[in-house]
């Protein structure tokens, strides 16, 4: 990613510096062909002297005038490139920074894709698929121990239950038969009382006489 990024931004780099370039030696020879022009004409425009060449002041000041326009332009021409040179550094600066920024928005997609945030923890879903798994596993574990021990304490109660049904059946029919008892043993108690004062009276007939 890094390779890519910085493989576009020397190429940016180099284009706008050749275009720049260009511009700059398409200029700077037009300037030189303007100046050429002009010495060429102030020649054919001097005279001979000796070994000298008599050049009038007009066309001398306005050869200086020419040469002096030309540093201007070339100076003001410098000045306009080096400010887009910093244009041009600075976006190129904006671009690292957007690729900077989009390559930290797809690491962090990427690391939001890959993970997750469970109670405040942030995890691999891999590890957080893994540790669901075997809390749902010993889960379902504890439930099948507790299922077994609740069946076999419903087991064990409804054997309770039965045997207090059977005893409460043993001790109705075991008060029932004791009333029976009871009932019979008190009839044959008054028979006997009865009997007995019978007895009595017939004693006290037989006394009386």
């Amino acid at each position: 990613m890094n390779f890519f990024r910085y493989a576009i931004l020397s190429s940016l780099f180099i284009c706008c510096f050749w275009i720049q370039s260009n511009a700059q030696n398409s200029d700077s020879t037009s300037i030189k062909n303007s100046l050429q022009g002009q010495f060429e004409d102030l020649k054919k425009k001097s005279t001979d002297y000796e070994v000298y060449e008599v050049v009038k002041k007009s066309n001398l000041n306005s050869l200086w005038k020419s040469i002096t326009d030309s540093i201007a332009v070339r100076d003001k021409e410098i000045a306009n490139s080096k400010a887009k040179i910093g244009e041009q550094a600075n976006s190129i600066g904006e671009l690292k920074s957007e690729l900077t920024d989009t390559q930290t928005a797809l690491e962090e997609s990427k690391e939001g894709r890959d993970n997750l945030s469970f109670i405040g923890i942030v995890m691999n879903k891999n590890t957080y698929i893994y540790i669901s798994c075997f809390v749902i596993f010993v889960l379902l574990g504890l439930a099948g121990i507790a299922f077994s021990r609740f069946k076999a304490s419903n087991e064990i109660a409804q054997e309770k239950i039965q045997e207090y049904e059977q005893i409460t059946e043993e001790l109705q029919d075991y008060k029932k038969k004791t009333y029976q008892k009871e009932t019979k043993l008190r009839r044959e108690l008054q028979t006997e009382i009865n009997k007995n004062e019978e007895l009595n009276q017939k004693l006290l007939k037989i006394q009386n006489k």
